[in-house]
């Protein structure tokens, strides 16, 4: 029951991530406005999406290959260990660019 809902989840969290990839890049393109990789937020949101993808690529790939592989578990803790560090970047970036945008709405 366990192994089933962490995979259907995690199958499920993938297909939203490939999903809002594909989405955010083709979806410029059609209304002409600015691309993802031009801008700071933009990078930002895919780069994660494409990180909790792959995280949860290697959680299908396991349960589809019926593996139960220490190392395996060990590179996708380390996968997910630098996924938190990317997070905790990356609010480090947010809060900078609103602090930067909130000074430039505030001068004259």
């Amino acid at each position: 029951m366990g192994e089933d809902l962490n995979f259907y989840g995690s199958l499920f969290c993938l297909a939203g991530c490939l999903l809002f990839i594909v989405a955010y890049t083709v979806t410029p393109f059609v209304t002409g406005r600015q691309r993802w990789w031009a801008s700071h937020i933009g990078r930002m949101l895919v780069t994660t999406a494409t990180a909790i993808a792959g995280l949860m690529l290697i959680v299908v790939l396991l349960y589809l290959f019926d593996l139960d592989l220490e190392w395996v578990r060990a590179v996708r803790g380390v996968f997910a260990a630098l996924v938190g560090v990317m997070m905790m970047y990356q609010t480090g970036l947010v809060v900078r660019l609103q602090r930067d945008a909130d000074e430039k709405e505030q001068r004259p």
